[in-house]
């Protein structure tokens, strides 16, 4: 043999050049993906064109390329029959190559799974879908050390092999050194050659793995250790044969071949137990179907579910389990499953959590969703205790919302939410939490409700104060309501006389109602039991002075027929003495007059106030027209109340005389005239009117500045005042709401859509007289918000802003219902879900949860059928 002939120095230098330009190259080089199923045009012949640039590009596939025409051509049978060709031929371990595919019993086109095998040897095939569609999957099947650890990944990396780099024509040298693509196959004594299917080499790292010892043999060596390799060149030789020969080595392998067995033979079950899944699953559907209908159905009508004793068919199973048993009559899949021996009945309390938090979490998306497609809102909180002496926090939200051609002003609840402290600052952190979690924007309110409290209405550290720090755009409203309310209680306690009479009042209730054989003789006398009061039930003062003066004279008969000792005892007949006394008052009997009137007049506005769909402006007017009444009558209330006394008492043959009291001995001071100052019941009864009517109009009028001055930044809304307003003051109010509002407006284009809309939609509709609401109800019926977008979004946030918090107050209601001595123990989570289930019962009753229901179903199955 020659000896080898050293190269001249241009070679040297070309080689060197050449080293350099593959390293800038495979530096530069984005890694390049596997797809299942697919492969590159001409691989090894693009590899042969290019050199070395090439060996990275075989490591792998970029996904989504295109199928060539030659590959379509030369593969004729289904993808499905390739694969397994190809995964039967793999399952003869170390045989040689040439006979690897003749041993295969699925084999019917040899000529394909042979062009298959020699592109999988190429890196074009990685794994393949048995429903052939192009998918993208991001992993580099030639780098170890982008390989996942997952479950998944590990399965589709065994199945399909790595990327064995057994293509290239040449490789890198290092130190003079290079790897040999002799070493992918290895020659027996008696000159068989078998391939190493446990190497391979990585082109990008130019080293070489044991891909069974990566596996399942840990780091014990360099050829399994993914960060290092194996590439000493100068002993690779005996270093391969060291390590196939070793134990360690060989129990990889078997437990390569296991895995390999153990995946194949679930493949082949798979058909099989996907009927089964499929038919358990419709199975497991219908059942939870009943199960849910069961619980939507206790849920709604505000019934515990649970009994004492959790067992279908016994008497104090509960309506739960009762409902069920009921409607298995009916069903015979609910009749089969019940009667089963199964111990999975899916009855227990834990599954009633998990499908009423499934249903409760989809009303309230329900609800966001709705939410964010209106995207502004306006946030309603208030806080009650709960018979488990818990702090309940309801939240509720006021949005427009729109549904084809109408548009309708909706609250809704979202839900109870359990608060340690009460102060300003833990009730807005909490609120701010909430919406974020919700995935509600605090920067989209623009209305805040709350009662008068001083930790929710508090001006620098109540919870409106706080979120004003975070949205300037977010006004405040106090509840209307609620403080309508106020301004009665507070009026009601003006002075000794006020107290004592509404006193007598609620004492006379209670004398009724302390005693069964009392409040028996009542009902028998009265069309209409006498009310007490309440502080928080706003109407509670009204009805029960309706309650007393629609039926004075039956009550007076009721109390005389209560002073006979021969019947009644004595604690009953000295109370009915004592209150036939105070009754037959003249004094007592003006001021159930005087106070029946003006309650009755506060009471109408509050019932309108508690609207849901109520709407500033029309707010505004009941407050204006409440106000200017009382302001009107204030000198004629007090003729007027005697007038009607004074027609009671003759009905009644009672005296018509004021209660006369004692001259009070004042102390004469220095300077003042002998006689002491004396004013007669008459005159002091009227100057008492009048000082409850100032009051009362003192608090309307400055209880309400705040819901006054957001309806005067609005105003020009309306369609009475529109129509009316010159240019230059439609000018300043839209510039003085530009200033308030100044990343939701374009104030120039604003003015321009509001003079243009005033004489432009003459035709369509008639602006005057409409309110804000009907205003905007046309623009969207006509599709006119493309036209006059910047004053829709005036009038959009206007109707968004809250009138009152009295939404919260019916949810408390509801909280009573849910929530009773009996269910005291209630979670929190249940609360909510429960409790968003039955106020939004509409909402609840329009979703279909036949998704939720099938997600759940697919579980169950599967845990029965694997």
């Amino acid at each position: 043999m020659l000896p080898k002939k050293k190269l001249s120095g241009a070679e040297f230098k070309k080689i060197r050049a050449k080293k350099l330009n593959v390293n800038q190259k495979s530096a530069s080089l984005m890694q390049t993906f596997i797809k299942l199923g697919s492969r590159q045009k001409g691989v090894e012949e693009e590899m042969c064109r290019s050199g070395d640039q090439d060996r990275s590009l075989s490591s792998s596939t970029i996904i989504g390329s295109e199928r060539d025409n030659e590959c379509e051509n030369n593969t004729s049978a289904t993808l499905s029959e390739q694969i397994q060709e190809i995964e039967a031929g793999e399952n003869n371990g170390m045989e040689t190559e040439s006979t690897s595919t003749h041993n295969s019993k699925e084999d019917t086109d040899t000529q394909v799974t042979s062009d298959l095998k020699s592109m999988e040897k190429e890196g074009g095939i990685s794994s393949i879908n048995s429903s052939s569609e192009l998918e993208l999957e991001i992993i580099n099947y030639n780098n170890p050390v982008n390989w996942k650890g997952d479950k998944v990944f590990l399965e589709q990396l065994i199945k399909n092999g790595p990327v064995y780099g057994d293509n290239l024509d040449c490789y890198p040298v290092t130190n003079t050194r290079q790897f040999s693509k002799k070493y992918f196959s290895k020659i027996l004594p008696n000159g068989n050659s078998i391939q190493r299917k446990w190497l391979f080499y990585c082109i990008e790292r130019d080293v070489i793995y044991c891909f069974p010892c990566l596996l399942f043999g840990g780091a014990s060596s360099q050829f399994s250790t993914k960060k290092t390799g194996f590439r000493d060149w100068h002993n690779i030789g005996p270093r391969v044969k060291s390590h196939e020969n070793s134990t360690a080595h060989k129990k990889c392998v078997i437990d390569l071949i296991t895995f390999e067995i153990n995946l194949k033979k679930r493949h082949f079950l798979t058909d099989e137990i996907q009927k089964m899944i499929l038919s358990e699953t419709e199975r497991w559907k219908h059942i939870l179907k009943c199960i849910l209908d069961a619980i939507l159905f206790c849920v709604k009508n505000n019934e515990a579910l649970r009994g004492s004793v959790e067992k279908i068919g016994h008497p104090n199973s509960g309506k739960f389990l009762q409902t069920l048993e009921l409607i298995s009559h009916y069903d015979p899949i609910l009749k089969q499953h019940i009667d089963s021996e199964n111990h999975k009945k899916y009855f227990s309390p834990k599954i009633q959590n998990e499908l009423i938090a499934i249903a409760g979490n989809a009303v309230r998306n329900e609800i966001v969703s709705r939410i964010k497609q209106a995207k502004y809102f306006s946030v309603i909180l208030d806080t009650t205790p709960d018979v488990s002496k818990s702090e309940q926090l309801s939240l509720v939200v006021r949005y427009v919302e729109k549904n084809g051609k109408t548009c309708s002003i909706e609250e809704r609840f979202l839900m109870f939410i359990e608060v340690k402290e009460k102060t300003g600052y833990a009730l807005a952190n909490i609120l701010q939490k909430v919406l974020q979690e919700l995935g509600l924007d605090i920067q989209n309110i623009r209305g805040q409700a709350y009662d008068n409290g001083s930790n929710m209405a508090g001006q620098y550290q109540g919870v409106q104060a706080r979120i004003l720090q975070e949205n300037p755009t977010a006004r405040f409203v106090p509840c209307s309501a609620h403080s309508l309310n106020l301004v009665a209680l507070h009026s009601a306690s003006i002075s000794p006389e006020i107290i004592t009479f509404f006193g007598i009042i609620q004492n006379l209730f209670n004398f009724f109602a302390h005693s069964t054989v009392r409040w028996t003789k009542l009902k028998n006398a009265l069309n209409i039991t006498l009310k007490g009061f309440s502080d928080t039930r706003w109407s509670s003062k009204a009805l029960a002075l309706n309650a007393l003066i629609t039926q004075f004279e039956l009550v007076l008969d009721l109390l005389e027929e209560m002073t006979d000792v021969s019947i009644y005892s004595g604690e009953t007949v000295i109370g009915a003495k004592n209150f036939q006394k105070n009754l037959k008052n003249f004094d007592f009997v003006i001021l159930l007059v005087f106070w029946s009137s003006l309650l009755n007049k506060i009471n109408k506005i509050n019932l309108l106030l508690q609207k849901k769909d109520l709407t500033l402006d029309t707010a505004c007017k009941h407050i204006k027209g409440l106000l200017e009444e009382i302001k009107e009558n204030r000198d004629g209330y007090f003729e007027k109340s005697e007038r009607d006394a004074l027609q009671i008492c003759q009905n009644c043959t009672l005296s018509t005389e004021y209660k006369e009291v004692r001259k009070r001995k004042i102390k004469k001071m220095s300077g003042e005239l002998a006689d002491d100052f004396y004013l007669d019941p008459k005159t002091k009864q009227k100057q008492l009117f009048f000082q409850v009517i100032d009051s009362i109009i003192t608090q309307l009028s400055n209880r309400y500045k705040g819901l006054h001055e957001i309806c005067s930044d609005f105003s020009f809304l309306n369609g009475s005042v529109l129509s009316k307003m010159s240019l230059s003051d439609t000018e300043k109010c839209i510039n003085a709401l530009c200033d308030k509002y100044p990343n939701d407006f374009n104030c120039t284009e604003f003015i321009q859509e509001a003079e243009s809309f005033k004489f432009q939609t003459q035709e369509l509709f008639d602006i005057q007289g409409q309110s804000a609401l009907e205003i905007y109800q046309n623009l969207h019926k006509y599709d006119l918000m493309a036209e006059y977008p910047n004053f829709a979004t005036a009038l959009h946030i206007f109707l968004t802003i809250p009138v009152t918090s009295a939404s919260c107050e019916r949810t408390f209601s509801k909280l009573k219902l849910l929530k009773n001595y009996l269910r005291s123990t209630m979670s929190q989570q249940r609360l909510s879900n429960t409790a968003i289930l039955s106020i939004e019962r509409i909402i609840a009753e329009s979703i279909s949860f036949d998704k939720y229901i099938s997600d759940f179903a697919s579980q169950k199955a599967r845990q029965c059928c694997l």
